[in-house]
């Protein structure tokens, strides 16, 4: 059981006239024909979180397991270059989270085979993301009313010839889905697809109109930033030369499904991905007492990805990143 509880303030200045979407509010404080942005705000949150844990030894060599708990994040206030009073006089909300685990870890009786398995259901109330909204006015953090991931994680590990050759493995899903989110970012301007009233009864919106100042619906979308499918593998063997001297060599990969880069308010942007990508990383070398030296190389096939897509935050343009090509080198390293 643990009890949390958060203080922010929150100071805004802004002297001379607003640059690349800054705010300002209220105008002209000082009287001296330039509008000026002074505002302070406070916030506090508190929040229980319970853990709940059961075991049970099925046999010296299996054991099941079960876990409930509650998880919590602090609420703030955006920051960025955004252009509405609304969007840094209101702060984002609290995430909640409630975790559900149910797993089994078994070997057997030599030690020399292990497996675990577990499945797990996450279940957030105002989950916080990031969203791009607009032309300089950057990211701000949104709250997803209703989310939900769920999923299983495996791994096996087996030792071979004598616990001389290890051999790991690891395989896992997740589904994550919005449920409920309407992003509560208030750019002061009606966007196609809000609510209106149409005063003029002319089927449109028209300028001076009451709207409801909420600019995406997401609801029903994968989240963004979880693959889908993951899986991991290594080996490694190791032969003693002689009494302080062990040969070692690795080899290991992995693999990450692709994954939506981000939330945006365009729906073109929505439709960025992050590249799938399998890397396979090696080393080979000597380990003597407290001395190591090793020869390595990373992303072994040369693999070309992107590890990341997005907006910049000032003039909205594409940016991606890529991921390391293939590297090597000579590792020596010292244990104190």
């Amino acid at each position: 059981m643990r009890y949390s509880q958060d203080n922010k303030d929150f100071t805004y200045r802004q002297d001379g006239l607003p640059t690349f979407g800054y705010i300002h509010f209220p105008p002209d404080l000082d009287h001296d024909n330039e509008p000026d942005g002074y505002f302070d705000s406070t916030a506090s949150w508190n929040a229980v979180t319970p853990n709940l844990s059961v075991k049970y030894a099925a046999t010296p060599q299996t054991n099941l397991f079960g876990t409930i708990s509650k998880g919590y994040k602090s609420g703030g206030f955006n920051l960025d270059y955004v252009s509405s009073w609304e969007s840094v006089a209101i702060p984002f909300k609290p995430e909640f989270i409630t975790n559900y685990e149910l797993g089994i870890k078994t070997g057997n009786r030599k030690n020399t085979m292990y497996l675990n398995t577990a499945i797990f259901v996450m279940d957030y109330i105002n989950m916080q993301q990031a969203i791009f909204q607009d032309i300089y006015e950057g990211y701000t953090i949104s709250n997803a009313a209703s989310a939900l991931l769920k999923g299983m994680e495996t791994e096996v590990s087996v030792r071979l010839l004598n616990n001389a050759l290890t051999i790991m493995g690891g395989f896992g899903i997740t589904n994550a889905v919005f449920n409920v989110f309407r992003d509560n970012y208030f750019n002061g301007y009606w966007n196609e697809g809000e609510e209106y009233t149409d005063v003029n009864g002319n089927g449109q919106y028209d300028d001076e109109e009451p709207f409801v100042d909420m600019d995406s619906d997401f609801s029903g979308n994968t989240i963004s930033a979880f693959p889908k499918y993951t899986w991991n593998f290594l080996a490694d063997f190791r032969l003693p030369v002689s009494n302080n001297i062990m040969f070692v060599s690795q080899l290991q990969a992995d693999f990450i499904d692709e994954k939506q880069s981000q939330l945006s308010s365009s729906d073109e942007f929505n439709q960025l991905r992050d590249d799938a990508r399998t890397l396979v990383d090696a080393r080979v070398g000597f380990e003597m007492g407290p001395w190591s030296i090793f020869a390595w190389v990373q992303n072994m096939m040369d693999v070309e990805y992107i590890s990341w897509t997005g907006q910049n935050g000032y003039i909205g343009v594409l940016e991606q990143d890529y991921g390391l090509p293939r590297r090597f080198g000579l590792r020596t390293s010292y244990r104190f």
